[in-house]
């Protein structure tokens, strides 16, 4: 079974949040940890999740060695 976040004993790492507006006017929210000169992986979450569905997995050293984790909303804002 996975672990659950209140049962995680991993600190979060320095996290960016951002919110930009789109050229056609949607506001996108993400968050994103680790190096950016690294590859990016995308991770989308929606309805009724958020992106702290991903806390642990965004933590895990080896995935933050070697990727760009970005978060967000499915749907747009």
């Amino acid at each position: 079974m996975g672990s659950s976040l209140a049962n995680s004993t991993r600190p979060l790492p320095v996290t960016d949040v951002k919110t930009v507006q789109s050229s056609d006017g949607h506001k996108i929210h993400a968050e994103a940890t680790g190096d950016p000169t690294k590859p990016h992986a995308v991770l989308l979450h929606g309805l009724a999740l958020s992106g702290a569905v991903f806390d642990d997995f965004c933590a895990t050293p080896a995935l933050l060695e070697n990727l760009y984790i970005v978060r967000r909303p499915l749907l747009l804002s």
